[in-house]
C-alpha cells in the first residue's frame, strides 16, 4: 500500500492524530512540517495532496502547497520541464476549484501563468478571475498584467512619431518605409483595462505603444480631455498621439477638429499642429491640396513662428518629393514621362520657396504693421525691375494710413523714392509729384520733403521752373495765422502750414540769391521774416546780400534786427558775423563801440563770448587806446561766468597789460585775478606773478607768493613751483630761508592728504589776499621773510 512506503514508524503518532480529526489544520500542519524537515520531497509532495483532500478550501495550506512545488523548480527550463509546469497549473486549477473566492489565489494563479507567456490563456484567465474575485482584487490581478504588457510585450515598442520622410515614400512608393508591429492582444486588454483605471496617463502612453490605430483612437477620443493633467509627458503629447492615430486610420474630419480643438489649446504650436493636416492630405494622396493648403496659411499668417515651422516644412517637402520622384524613375523607366514632369513642377516649387523667402517674410511682417514704412522701404530693395518695384510702392500708399504715422518724415520719403523711380518719365513723375502734394500729411516735414524734390527735380531743367515751383507753395494766404494755429492743434493738415516751411525758405532764398535779382530776394526776405519763417542763417544771408549788394546800412539793420530777434544763446552766432562786418563797415569809431558794447552784453545772459571781448580789445589796441583795451579784457573776466572763458580772458589781460603798460598796474591785475578764481585756477598764475616781482627785486613779495602758491597743491603735483623756488632761494635767499623752504615741503608732504583741487571749491579752502604793506626795495631778505608761518592769510605788503 502507499501508506506503507511513506509513513515511517516516527509518523505514527501523527497519523493517529490525522485519522481522529480529519479537518483539524492544526494536526496536518505540524504533520507537515516534521515531513519538511526531513528533507523527503515525494514523500511530503504525497503528504500535501492527502492533506488538500481532506481540507480542500484551506487556502493557506494550498499557498504554502504551490509556493514548495514553485519553489523546487525554480532554475528548470520551463521547456524541458513542461509535464512538471504543467502540473503545478493542474494544482492552481485544483486549488481554484476550492478556493475560487480568494483573490490571492488568482493572483499568484495569474502570475504563475505570465511565466509562460501564452497570450491566449493569460486572456482566458484575466476573465475567469474577474468574474470570479471580488470586486476589491480586480486592481491586483489588473496590476499583474498590465505590468507584464509594459516590462515584457511593450518593452522594445518605440513611440511612433509621423515622418515627412515616410510619408513622402508612402505617397511615391505606395508604402511605408519603416515597418512597425501592431500588437493587437495589449491593445485589447488595455482597452478594456480603461474602463476600470484611475490613472488614465500611463494608459494612454502605453496603449499608444501597441500601434493598433483604431483601439488607440477609441481610447483616446474616450479618456482624453483638455482636463487631464498629465505629470509623465505633457497634454500636448497626448493630443498629438491621437491626432497621429486618426492619421493612420483616414479619420481625416477627426483630424481637422482635433486640431482645431488644439490650436485653441496650444496656440504657441499652432504651426506644428497645422502640419498634420498636410500629412492627413499627404496620406491621401492629395499633395496638391498640401501645397495649397501651406501657400494658403503662409500668405495668411501674422505669426513668426507659425511661418518659420511651415515654411521649413514647405521646403522639406518638396526637397523629399524631388528625392524620391528621381529615384522611382530610375527603378521603373515605364511612367518616365509623367515623372519627369512632377520633378520638374516640385523642383520649380522649392527654388521659388528658397529664392522668395525674404520676400515672403516682409509679407508677414507688413500683415503685422502695414503702416510701417520702413517695411515697405526694405521690400522695395528686394526686387530688381522697375515694375516690381512701382508695384510696391504703389500698394505701399495705398495700404499706409498717413493718420497712424508716428515718425515725422518717413511717408514724405517714400512719395520721394516713388517718384525717383520715374525721374527719366517727366509726365509721370510730375503727376505723382502732384499726387504727393495733396496726401494730408501729419508733419510738415513729409510735405516739405516732397516739394524740396519737387524743387530739385525742377532744378535739374532751370533755376527758373524751380523758382516757379516753390514760389506757388510760399505763397502766403490771407488768413495765415489761423492756418497755423490750426495746424499746431493738429484740427488741419501740413498743407495749411506749408508756406512757414523754414526749409522751403532757406531754398527758395537760395535760388532767388543765385538769379540775381536784388529787389526779389529782398522782399522775399522781409516776408519771409514777417510771417516768423526767418532762421538765424537766413538773417545772415540777408545782411551779407545788402553787404555784397553795396548796401552797408542795410546790412548792418538787418543784423541788429537778428540780434534783437533770437535769444542771446542763439544770436551769439550772428554776433560774430555782425561784428566784422561792422568793423569793415564804413561807420564811425563811436558807432563801432556801441555795436560792441552791445555784443559784450551776451556775457551777463551767461554766454561764453570771449571772441567779442578780443575783438573789441583789438579793436582799442589798433586806435593806440592801450590801457582801455586791457580794459575790456578786464572786464570781460570779470563779467563771463564760464571759467574756461574767464582764465583765457585773465591770462590774455596780464599778458597784454605787461606789454602795453606799467607793472604797477600789472600787479593789481594779478592780485585781482588770483583773488577772484578758485585755488585750483589760480595756481595757473602765482608762478608768473612770482617771476614779475623777482624781476623787480622784490625778494619778500616774491617768496610769500612761493609760499602761498606751495599750499594749492601737493608737492608731488607742483613740481615747476617747487623747483622755481629752490633755485630762487639759491639766488636771493639765505641757508635758513633755504632750510624753511625744504621744512615747508616737507611739512606739506606730511600733512596733505587730500586732493587740493577738490578743497578748493569749499569756503574754508585757502585764500588769498593782497597785501596792505610798502613795497619794499631790493635786498637780502629781513628776519620776518627767513621764517616759515603756517597761516592761512599771505601778506604781499602792497
Amino acid at each position: 500500500m502507499e501508506i506503507d512506503k511513506f509513513v515511517k514508524e516516527e509518523d505514527i503518532p501523527f497519523e493517529y492524530g490525522v485519522v481522529r480529526e480529519r479537518d483539524n489544520a492544526v494536526s496536518w500542519s505540524r504533520y507537515l512540517a516534521t515531513k519538511r524537515s526531513a528533507g523527503d520531497e515525494l514523500n511530503l509532495d504525497w503528504l500535501y495532496e492527502r492533506c488538500l483532500k481532506e481540507i480542500k478550501d484551506d487556502w493557506h495550506l494550498w499557498k504554502e502547497f504551490l509556493k514548495w512545488r514553485i519553489e523546487l523548480l525554480n532554475d528548470c527550463d520551463i521547456f524541458r520541464h513542461k509535464d512538471e509546469y504543467n502540473k503545478i497549473s493542474l494544482l492552481f486549477e485544483q486549488c481554484l476549484t476550492s478556493c475560487g473566492k480568494v483573490g490571492d489565489a488568482w493572483i499568484m494563479y495569474m502570475e504563475w501563468v505570465i511565466q509562460f507567456k501564452d497570450l491566449k490563456r493569460i486572456r482566458e484567465l484575466l476573465g475567469k478571475a474577474l468574474r470570479s474575485m471580488s470586486w476589491e482584487y480586480h486592481e491586483a490581478i489588473w496590476r499583474v498584467v498590465i505590468d507584464f504588457i509594459i516590462n515584457e510585450l511593450l518593452i522594445d515598442n518605440k513611440r511612433y512619431e509621423l515622418s515627412l520622410e515616410d510619408s513622402i515614400y508612402y505617397f511615391v512608393h505606395g508604402e511605408h518605409s519603416t515597418n512597425f508591429d501592431t500588437d493587437l492582444w495589449s491593445s485589447s486588454i488595455l482597452q478594456r483595462y480603461s474602463l476600470i483605471c484611475d490613472d488614465i496617463e500611463p494608459l494612454l502612453i502605453y496603449i499608444f505603444k501597441t500601434h493598433d490605430w483604431s483601439t488607440i483612437v477609441r481610447v483616446f477620443e474616450k479618456h482624453l480631455s483638455p482636463n487631464l493633467k498629465p505629470s509623465q509627458t505633457s497634454l500636448f503629447e497626448l493630443y498629438v498621439s491621437y491626432i497621429t492615430s486618426m492619421i493612420l486610420v483616414d479619420n481625416s474630419a477627426g483630424v481637422a477638429a482635433v486640431v482645431d480643438q488644439c490650436i485653441e489649446l496650444f496656440p504657441f504650436k499652432k504651426g506644428e499642429l497645422k502640419t498634420y493636416l498636410i500629412f492627413n492630405l499627404i496620406r491621401q494622396g492629395k499633395i496638391t491640396e498640401a501645397e495649397l493648403y501651406l501657400e494658403k496659411v503662409i500668405s495668411e499668417t501674422k505669426d513668426i513662428i507659425e511661418f518659420s515651422v511651415l515654411y521649413d516644412f514647405w521646403i522639406r517637402m518638396e526637397e523629399l518629393l524631388t528625392q524620391e520622384l528621381i529615384q522611382k524613375m530610375k527603378d521603373d523607366n515605364s511612367e518616365k514621362q509623367r515623372l519627369f514632369a512632377n520633378i520638374r513642377l516640385h523642383a520649380d516649387t522649392l527654388t521659388s520657396l528658397i529664392k522668395n523667402h525674404t520676400i515672403r517674410l516682409n509679407d508677414l511682417e507688413l500683415r503685422r504693421e502695414p503702416n510701417n514704412i520702413k517695411l515697405w522701404l526694405e521690400r522695395v530693395k528686394l526686387f530688381d525691375t522697375i515694375s516690381d518695384k512701382a508695384k510696391v510702392y504703389a500698394d505701399a500708399v495705398l495700404t499706409v494710413d498717413y493718420r497712424l504715422q508716428t515718425t515725422p518724415g518717413l511717408l514724405g520719403e517714400l512719395w520721394c523714392q516713388y517718384c525717383r523711380l520715374f525721374e527719366e518719365d517727366i509726365e509721370k513723375s510730375e503727376v505723382l509729384l502732384d499726387k504727393a502734394t495733396n496726401v494730408p500729411f501729419k508733419f510738415l516735414v513729409d510735405l516739405e520733403n516732397v516739394w524740396l524734390y519737387w524743387c530739385e527735380y525742377r532744378l535739374k531743367r532751370s533755376i527758373d521752373d524751380a523758382i516757379k515751383v516753390l514760389s506757388v507753395v510760399l505763397e502766403i494766404p490771407d488768413n495765415h495765422e489761423l492756418l497755423l494755429q490750426k495746424f499746431e492743434k493738429g484740427e488741419s493738415p501740413a498743407q495749411a502750414a506749408i508756406f512757414s516751411s523754414k526749409r522751403l525758405w532757406a531754398m527758395y532764398l537760395d535760388l532767388l540769391e543765385v538769379k540775381g535779382n536784388y529787389g526779389t530776394a529782398v522782399n522775399a526776405y522781409e516776408t519771409a521774416i514777417l510771417i516768423k519763417a526767418a532762421t538765424p542763417a537766413m538773417f545772415i544771408n540777408y545782411a551779407l546780400l545788402n553787404e555784397s549788394s553795396g548796401h552797408q546800412a542795410e546790412a548792418l539793420a538787418v543784423f541788429e534786427r537778428s540780434v534783437e530777434i533770437f535769444p542771446p544763446s542763439v544770436s551769439k552766432s550772428i554776433w560774430d558775423i555782425y561784428l566784422d562786418v561792422a568793423l569793415k563797415a564804413d561807420i564811425t569809431k563811436e558807432q563801432k563801440r556801441d555795436i560792441f558794447e552791445s555784443a559784450i552784453k551776451l556775457a551777463a545772459s551767461g554766454v561764453a563770448c570771449v571772441s567779442f571781448f578780443e575783438k573789441y580789445s583789438d579793436f582799442e589796441l589798433n586806435l593806440g587806446f592801450h590801457e582801455r583795451s586791457v580794459e575790456i579784457l578786464h572786464k570781460g573776466a570779470k563779467n563771463i561766468s564760464d571759467l574756461e572763458s574767464k582764465c583765457t580772458l585773465w591770462e590774455e589781460c596780464i599778458n597784454r597789460s605787461e606789454k602795453q603798460l606799467d607793472v604797477n598796474h600789472t600787479r593789481k591785475l594779478y592780485e585781482e585775478c588770483i583773488e577772484t578764481l578758485p585755488n585750483s585756477k589760480a595756481i595757473k598764475f602765482l608762478l608768473p606773478f612770482a617771476i614779475l616781482e623777482e624781476s623787480r627785486n622784490e625778494v619778500a613779495r616774491c617768496r610769500a607768493l612761493l609760499d602761498y602758491g606751495s599750499k594749492l597743491l601737493k608737492p608731488a603735483q607742483n613740481e615747476e613751483l617747487w623747483d622755481f623756488w629752490r633755485n630762487f632761494e639759491t639766488m636771493h635767499g639765505t641757508k635758513d630761508s633755504f632750510k624753511n623752504m625744504l621744512k615747508a615741503r616737507r611739512f606739506l608732504e606730511d600733512t596733505m592728504k587730500v586732493n587740493t583741487e577738490e578743497v578748493s571749491r569749499h569756503a574754508d579752502s585757502i585764500e588769498f589776499r593782497a597785501s596792505t604793506a610798502k613795497i619794499s626795495g631790493s635786498g637780502p631778505p629781513s628776519a620776518e621773510d627767513k621764517g616759515y608761518s603756517n597761516t592761512a592769510e599771505i601778506d604781499l605788503g602792497l
